[in-house]
């Protein structure tokens, strides 16, 4: 499962989480290309460069981490939900809050989807599997 539409966009601060996610695909027939943000601000770039420079593709899915420096990840996910170009980009939290609020606020923002990050390491690698099985697959099958 390789190709243009599996564009991936992650939004993490943290170098270690962001490997993590990437090694969890190694060896598999899921094979995203990566993007990265550190932080709220570079997300907002991302977009409004693929915008400003026309480029013919865009992410298949964001994967978010709502608990970053400055602006949270509550920022990102307004951003793109509140974005006509970009409105119907999956938008999928993963993050370590498991703060009541967090999901409220993301579900009224219009997240797709909400998981705490597992700290067992094969949960860790289902749950991923399972969320880009969801929405890359489902890309592909529109994409066509």
């Amino acid at each position: 499962m390789a190709g243009a539409n599996l564009n991936v966009l992650i939004v993490d601060d943290n170098p270690g989480d962001i490997l993590l996610i990437k090694e969890a695909f190694v060896g598999s027939a899921i094979t995203p290309v990566w993007h990265e943000a550190r932080n709220a601000e570079d997300a907002v770039t991302f977009f409004d460069r693929l915008e400003k420079a026309g480029v013919p593709w865009r992410p298949a899915v964001v994967l978010l981490d709502m608990t970053m420096p400055i602006f949270r990840g509550i920022h990102v996910l307004d951003f793109i939900k509140s974005a006509v170009i970009w409105r119907d980009i999956p938008v999928v939290i993963w993050t370590s809050s498991d703060v009541a609020n967090d999901k409220e606020s993301c579900r009224i923002f219009g997240a797709d989807d909400y998981f705490t990050k597992p700290i067992d390491l094969d949960r860790y690698r289902e749950t991923l599997h399972a969320i880009f099985r969801k929405y890359l697959c489902d890309s592909r099958m529109e994409a066509t």
